[in-house]
């Protein structure tokens, strides 16, 4: 059996807090005064200031449980990115969490593109691809399609003739053998009628002579 200790005020066992009395194992009574030194609360924050900190108790605002200066833990920069900003180096108290050293944003850097260089020669049947790749982050690229060429036209079996004539609307060989046909029987129709004429007028100049 456990043996009870009788205190000052004769009562047994209890210990007060910073807000209640002890009370009496055996009576169960309330007897003495608070203990301010004897929380019955939590750590409830911190109170900071002037480089320090303190850490209090819910029971007791007051009271302080631990109070020291910040330690401090670096926290990293993180470089910007295309398309993600990024922070400037700060700073922490890694008891107490206070921020010490503000971490700033930095912007997004954007991309910066390089010059286009085809990745895929066209032909006469597909498309081809030509590619640009950010100076920032290589692994960023672009691609776009480079269109098919057109085909160069048939040539012409028979170049400057179309149908046995010429394009250029001058006559050909065989044009100018039937217009020369066409000349020679003129001329010889006209040698034949002068010389008939010739002939018929010779003839009456005879006939005249004789009468």
């Amino acid at each position: 059996m456990r043996r009870l200790r009788q205190d000052a005020d004769g009562a047994y066992g209890g210990k007060a807090t910073c807000k209640k009395a002890a009370v009496c194992e055996i009576c169960g009574e309330e007897y003495g005064d608070l203990n301010p030194n004897n929380h019955s609360g939590k750590t409830g924050g911190w109170q900071k200031d002037n480089g320090k900190h303190r850490e209090v108790y819910d029971c007791c605002p007051a009271a302080r449980a631990e109070e020291g200066d910040h330690n401090s833990v670096k926290d990293a920069a993180k470089a910007p990115a295309c398309m993600d900003t990024g922070l400037t180096e700060g700073a922490h108290c890694g008891t107490c969490g206070e921020v010490l050293t503000k971490q700033e944003t930095v912007k997004a850097l954007g991309h910066d593109w390089g010059p286009w260089t085809v990745t895929t020669s066209p032909t006469v049947t597909a498309e081809g691809v030509e590619t640009r790749t950010c100076r920032n982050d290589a692994s960023h690229t672009e691609t776009r399609s480079i269109p098919k060429p057109t085909p160069a036209p048939r040539p012409d079996p028979t170049p400057g003739k179309t149908d046995g004539k010429k394009t250029d609307g001058s006559k050909t060989d065989s044009d100018k053998t039937v217009q020369s046909g066409r000349t020679g029987d003129m001329g010889i129709g006209l040698y034949a009628a002068t010389a008939l004429l010739s002939l018929t007028g010779m003839a009456w100049v005879s006939k005249k002579r004789k009468k």
